[in-house]
């Protein structure tokens, strides 16, 4: 409901008038029916009173020597397929195009919508070739299908380069591909692209010049404030104060036509003789507290995919929080996703959970007997449902020869989701343990911080298992809270199953795996995990059989027993020892798998009085080599 307030953000500085009718695009709109402002991307927009949201609209399509991108794709999507021309990587294809952009190539192409083709529709009509106004669709772009040589010049006096390239210009028309100034922290680097095939013919200019890797334009560092214009050299060493300024500034040339963009983190003056785009920003405060409107945690945040729109991530809160609507907007997993991809390096976490505001969690722990030992399973309340594959694991990882234990932590959920954990405590709990084994990817996730207070390795327990199975990576998905990246996004995508937990929500969510490493995901797709595939079940007839089994020396044991109870009253600790002995003989005919399953299922059997429990619980600690 909140949409409108989001696509009302022109820009960092810049607000709507007033608030838009927002129409979503997909690949199955009607092009030829809609009319509206097209909206490419979150960091630039244009005032309308119906708005076309083109953002969700993805995808690149390799044609051989051509790419097929849809408009909302952002450039660093595309990058990886060798476009011969590129923009900012965190502006979309399609609002390089409509906005006009000077990205790599401008020196030999020119803009990018003059040298590109688009897949548009002008009043209602569709039509394919230059870009000619109107809603785009798609972008042809070509692929590079030569050899760049990339060659630079780094020095800290700006001036030094700018008269370099006033030199080259007045000589003629250089042939490179790109020419490209980036300034930054008071460094200017010169950077010039060409096919090896030019190298003699621009021998003169790149003599003294060190072959570099290529430099990309994204919004990083933090600013508050961009400036995009046109001007030639002599307007450059005009406002060669604001570059100075600048957290960072691009300067794109063309002969002596020179495209550039600004970022600064404060408001820059220009004069009259060098004007700015439209979609520059003013001089008005910045009010997004570091947010620079990428989008980059709107591509990865499970909490807005289940919730359906962007306004459900970060971009939606850092927008909405200053007009006062980002109390109980996001009430995420925590997952991080979004920090990873920040180039503001914000402290996303934090401001999620300043306004988070969550419905009631279960918070009661698993009902299992625990085991303690310096390996050990980690249970929470996260884990409650899953006593069965905890077991399982502990006893499949017995077989191989590993001793585990098995504690419970009584850890609140919410104070996980809103670190409000005491961390030092409940590292006091683990004294002795040195190895901590999760069922969940959401407790290995969660339990990090204690590696703050105490030398602990913490693992889950399906990666432990994984290299027992035949399971091959492209049918395995890598859950979002491990930070394990894939080739096939896909398979590191979100489930949503936990998110749908702690919500109350229901969502379908479908994942191209056949096996997951997140027990709550098999739970929900009904797909398994390693230790299904190696230990699919406890088999609670087997125990029965081990019941039976240890009360084969039962008979023995009873005469024993009698001919011993004379001196019951009169040496009480020698009929004790006599009685343990007795069972830990029986117990010796179990295997050690078989003693840990007895071990934990135990209270289930009324034939197993507590004497006998004191020594089964005896003999498993022998097992784990603690007390």
């Amino acid at each position: 409901m909140d949409e409108p307030l989001l696509y009302s953000q022109l820009s960092l500085t810049r607000r709507s008038s007033s608030l838009p009718k927002i129409i979503r695009v997909d690949p199955y709109s009607d092009l030829s029916k809609l009319r509206g402002i097209p909206r490419y991307e979150f960091s630039r927009g244009i005032e309308g009173n119906e708005i076309l949201d083109m953002t969700g609209l993805k995808g690149v399509e390799d044609l051989g020597d051509r790419l097929r991108v849809l408009a909302g794709t952002p450039w660093r999507d595309v990058i990886r397929y060798s476009p011969e021309l590129f923009g900012n990587l965190d502006f979309s294809v399609g609002g390089s195009v409509f906005f006009g952009d000077a990205g790599f190539g401008f020196n030999e192409f020119g803009l990018i919508k003059d040298r590109v083709e688009v897949e548009g529709y002008l009043n209602g009509i569709k039509y394919t070739g230059k870009y000619n106004g109107g809603i785009i669709y798609a972008v042809y772009i070509k692929k590079e299908l030569k050899q760049l040589v990339n060659k630079g010049y780094t020095t800290d006096d700006i001036d030094a380069i700018l008269y370099k390239l006033k030199n080259w210009f007045s000589s003629g028309f250089p042939a490179f591909r790109d020419i490209t100034i980036n300034i930054q922290g008071g460094v200017a680097k010169l950077i010039v692209a060409y096919p090896s095939t030019r190298e003699q013919l621009l021998l003169k200019y790149v003599s003294d010049l060190q072959k570099v890797d290529p430099v990309y334009e994204d919004l990083s560092p933090r600013h508050k404030y961009r400036y995009y214009g046109t001007t030639d050299l002599n307007g450059i060493f005009q406002i060669k104060e604001n570059l100075k300024r600048s957290e960072r500034t691009i300067l794109r040339f063309r002969g002596t036509k020179v495209y550039f963009v600004i970022y600064s983190n404060t408001p820059l003056k220009f004069i009259d003789t060098i004007p700015l785009t439209s979609y520059s920003d003013s001089d008005a405060q910045n009010n997004l507290n570091g947010c620079v409107l990428c989008g980059r945690c709107v591509n990865v945040c499970p909490y807005g995919e289940m919730m359906g729109s962007p306004i459900y991530t970060p971009l939606g809160l850092y927008v909405l929080q200053p007009l006062g609507f980002a109390e109980g907007l996001i009430n995420c997993h925590m997952c991080g996703k979004c920090v990873d991809v920040c180039p503001s390096k914000l402290d996303i976490l934090s401001d999620l959970r300043k306004y988070a505001r969550y419905n009631k969690i279960d918070t009661s722990l698993p009902e299992v007997r625990e085991l303690p030992a310096t390996s050990v399973i980690v249970l929470t309340p996260i884990s409650k449902g899953f006593e069965d594959r905890a077991i399982r694991a502990l006893l499949y990882l017995h077989s191989k020869g590993k001793k585990v234990g098995l504690i419970k932590l009584d850890i609140n959920v919410l104070d996980l989701l809103l670190d409000k954990v005491d961390w030092e405590n409940i590292s006091k709990k683990l004294e002795g343990v040195n190895e901590i084994l999760t069922i969940t990817p959401e407790e290995y996730h969660y339990l990090q911080p204690i590696k703050r207070f105490k030398i602990i390795d913490i693992i889950l327990v399906e990666e432990l298992i994984l290299p027992d199975t035949d399971i091959e990576g492209e049918n395995l998905h890598i859950p979002c809270m491990l930070g394990i990246k894939t080739r096939k996004k896909e398979l590191n995508k979100c489930s949503l199953a936990f998110l749908e937990e702690i919500s109350g929500k229901t969502v379908e969510s479908k994942l191209p795996a056949k096996y997951t490493l997140c027990p709550i995901t098999a739970r929900k797709l009904n797909i398994k995990t390693p230790l299904d595939t190696v230990f699919p079940t406890l088999n609670l007839e087997a125990l029965k059989n081990i019941i039976s089994k240890l009360h084969q020396g039962v008979e023995d044991g009873d005469l024993l027993m009698d001919d011993s109870k004379w001196y019951e009253d009169i040496a009480e600790e020698l009929f004790k020892k006599v009685a343990d002995k007795i069972i830990s003989t029986q117990l010796n005919r179990l295997t050690k798998e078989e003693l840990l399953f007895l071990y934990f299922f135990m209270d289930k059997f009324a034939e197993i009085n507590e004497k006998d429990k004191e020594v089964i619980i005896k003999e498993v600690n022998k097992i784990l080599g603690s007390n």
